[in-house]
């Protein structure tokens, strides 16, 4: 009988370790990512794996380039593609870390994952969902 429960706890455990999978539904809606005082990136994920990527930037006046694609997610990732039927300005693969953090879910470039998971989400890290909250950056003077 020992080895029967010892068996459930570590099955229990395993599960309890795996971070829930990410859904369709969950990650599709209006991101934004703040690149600079005046440029910014906007994506929007519409659940029937549609995408548009708007690159903006207001300098004198709002230039806005829209990019047309596809979406989907496999794993922790959303994997980004300009539709190649739609002409462009800029074409566009790429792929983003989902996390969540604060019961919301944020996109994330990989190089700047390790960044995020140990500090939050802040602004010119990550895109950041309406209505997701975004944190102060930490302070030069922590960790001397």
């Amino acid at each position: 009988m020992r080895h029967l429960i010892s068996s459930v706890i570590l099955v229990l455990a395993g599960c309890a370790a795996a971070p829930a999978a990410y859904s369709v539904g969950e990650a599709a809606g209006h991101y934004r990512k703040q690149n600079g005082p005046d440029v910014w990136a906007e994506l929007d994920l519409m659940p029937d794996g549609t995408c548009t990527w708007w690159a903006c930037r207001a300098v004198g006046f709002l230039r806005t380039t829209a990019i047309p694609g596809r979406w989907r997610i496999e794993g922790d990732r959303v994997f980004i593609e300009a539709d190649p039927r739609r002409p462009a300005e800029v074409t566009l693969t790429t792929q983003l870390t989902l996390r969540r953090w604060g019961g919301h879910v944020y996109l994330v470039q990989a190089d700047d994952v390790a960044w995020f998971d140990a500090h939050g989400p802040m602004d010119e890290l990550c895109f950041a969902a309406n209505g997701a909250p975004l944190v102060d950056p930490p302070s030069m003077d922590e960790g001397r």
